[in-house]
Order: structure tokens, then sequence, then C-alpha cells
């Protein structure tokens, strides 16, 4: 799911998908874990900061995720949400479609 730069909000294409991937979950009474993820964009701050916002945003898309997978009925006990900051980027930043790629939380089913 695919966030703005600092947004921890889903858009509409990302409720759409959440929908089906709980769908699914429901259906072989899968386990679900939710990691989200930040771009390196604040790497112009000091490093803590920067350690502390980007882990912040992680985990706040983790947790808006995980509240959509909640309203949709899907129980909270099988929902593990993990925050891994701007440690594990898929794309380089050299350009904005890169940062734009790593502003995202995974949705791994676990069955």
């Amino acid at each position: 799911i695919a966030f703005g730069s600092g947004s921890s909000s889903v858009n509409s294409l990302g409720l759409r998908k959440i929908k089906k991937i709980v769908e699914i979950a429901k259906k072989r009474n899968a386990r679900v874990k939710i990691v989200g993820h930040a771009s390196s964009r604040t790497k112009d701050m000091a490093i803590l900061e920067h350690k502390l916002v980007n882990f912040r945003i992680s985990d706040q898309r983790a947790q808006s995720v995980a509240r959509v997978f909640m309203q949709n009925k899907f129980p909270s006990e099988r929902l593990i949400t993990e925050a891994v900051s701007d440690a594990k980027p898929l794309f380089q930043e050299n350009m904005p479609a890169g940062t734009t790629a790593n502003q995202r939380t995974e949705i791994f089913l676990i069955y």
C-alpha cells in the first residue's frame, strides 16, 4: 500500500486493495503481518531525529492499515504490525519515483 510523503492515510486505491486482502485472509483463516516503511527523505535532519521521524511514520502506516483490517471485521488477534523505518528500501531514492515506492506498507498472509 503506497502513501504520500509524511502521510499515514490510506487512500481509496489502498482501501480497495486491503478489502480484497481481508477477504482472502478470512477465507484462509490466515494471520496477517503488516510492515510499515519510510523513505530516507529526512536524512538531512540530525541522525536521531531522522531515525525517530522515520520510525514513527512507518509505525503509523502499519497501524492505519491494521485499522482498515479491523474495520472490515478482521480479528485483531490475527494481526501483527511492524515498523522498519527506512531500513529496507526497495529502490534507490535519487529520483522521486524511488522515494515514493519506499513510502509503503507490505502485507503478508501467514497460513
